[in-house]
């Protein structure tokens, strides 16, 4: 006589639909967090950018970091 035993975590508790909707939010959950991402990631570059303009150290010595033997024909 066989006697079937199941266990309080059985492959019957999970049902397909379930499985579909834990996708579903593991999906919404790891686009959401790459869109926070990029997004913190341009504001960071564009205040980074900002600082440097502020500086002025372009605007005050254009040939900064060119060594004088360069020529424009390069």
């Amino acid at each position: 006589m066989v006697n079937d035993v199941k266990s309080s975590i059985s492959d019957d508790a999970k049902t397909p639909q379930s499985e579909k909707i834990n996708w579903l939010k593991i999906s919404t959950f790891a686009a959401a967090s790459a869109l926070v991402g990029g997004i913190a990631a341009a504001w960071w570059y564009r205040k980074t950018i900002s600082k440097f303009r502020e500086t002025g150290e372009i605007r005050q010595n254009p040939h900064f970091g060119i060594p004088a033997s360069h020529s424009d024909d390069d």
